[in-house]
């Protein structure tokens, strides 16, 4: 079986290509025979209602010149010549472009949704679009920690007050990115919260402030509503924030992590296949899930690294099987 597949990524100079996930995953397609076409997504159109983009096919290979301390993936690259093609001609599109879930981002997924059906799209622009991350989480209370979504002034200082050490964040940010502590009576609070109204037309989100966050923030991987896998994220020192992006170390999940990784899986198939979210990201410090990260879930060569199992091989396994059947 050979598929075409397109990518819709972030641009390849801003990749760290020997540890991105969507590398992987096209190196891990390539493997298989499938040809993968990329683009960015500021690069897709509707033209007479064809979905089009314009991109490069890409070509993996390693090199052996390149020095990375990860040795197994000395990857470079070689493209086509830049051209434009139809969408509709291609077997399977990845949206794997990083957040911010902006305006931008929100029009890249109406256009993905003409695609459909007989396009496999994953994740399903429709369900990234009803299922933002950190709002998402809210249709599983039971682990949800204590959260307000809200951009009132008043409804956020009483939340405060309440819970005493809460954290504040963009509800559509990403990677760790302005994320701030704030404990009662924090002088701080007043100017952070000015700065959010200015900056954000939309709502905040709030949280309990979690102690267990410094044993770590889990990463955990469902695939096609099943758990395959994770690693345990631990805050650098003098750090609260544990993204890999900001320091954070990365260790193997106990047992106890994956047993309770499981139950969530279990509770959550139901609502990740009605929405198409062939695969996901959590987050979870203790015994509650902070986001699901359904846009572009990252961290496949870490756990690689840490077991030796390459995800992005059950990944492809999965969708194969779509074609198979269908």
């Amino acid at each position: 079986m050979s598929l075409k597949i397109a990518v819709q990524m972030d641009p390849l100079e801003k990749l760290n290509i020997n540890s991105d996930t969507t590398i992987a995953l096209i190196e891990e397609a390539q493997k298989r025979g499938h040809t993968v076409f990329i683009y960015t997504p500021d690069q897709l159109e509707l033209n007479n209602n064809i979905v089009c983009a314009t991109g490069y096919y890409i070509y993996l290979h390693n090199d052996p010149n390149i020095s990375n301390t990860d040795k197994k993936h000395n990857i470079s690259y070689t493209l086509s010549h830049l051209e434009q093609y139809s969408l509709q001609d291609f077997d399977v599109v990845l949206v794997r472009h990083e957040p911010p879930y902006d305006m931008a981002y929100l029009t890249s997924t109406y256009l993905l949704e003409k695609l459909l059906p007989s396009t496999l799209c994953i994740n399903n622009p429709i369900g990234i679009r009803n299922a933002p991350e950190k709002v998402l989480i809210t249709q599983f209370p039971q682990f949800t920690p204590p959260t307000l979504i809200s951009r009132n002034i008043k409804t956020i200082n009483a939340f405060i007050q309440q819970y005493k050490d809460v954290v504040l964040k963009p509800l559509y940010g990403y990677a760790g990115k302005e994320v701030f502590r704030l404990k009662q009576e924090d002088e701080n609070t007043s100017t952070l919260l000015d700065m959010f109204c200015s900056k954000y037309s939309e709502h905040f989100i709030i949280q309990k402030f979690l102690p267990e966050v410094y044993e770590g923030d889990k990463r955990i991987f469902i695939l096609d509503g099943e758990y395959i896998g994770g690693f345990n994220r631990i805050p650098s020192d003098g750090q609260f924030r544990s993204n890999l992006a900001v320091g954070g170390n990365s260790h193997k999940l106990k047992e106890a992590d994956i047993h309770f990784a499981k139950n969530i899986a279990s509770h959550m198939q139901k609502t990740l296949h009605a929405n198409g979210l062939y695969f996901v990201g959590l987050d979870v410090i203790g015994q509650y899930v902070t986001e699901i990260n359904v846009t572009c879930p990252t961290g496949l060569r870490m756990y690689q690294q840490l077991h030796n199992i390459d995800l992005a091989a059950h990944y492809w396994h999965g969708i194969e099987k779509q074609f198979v059947t269908s």
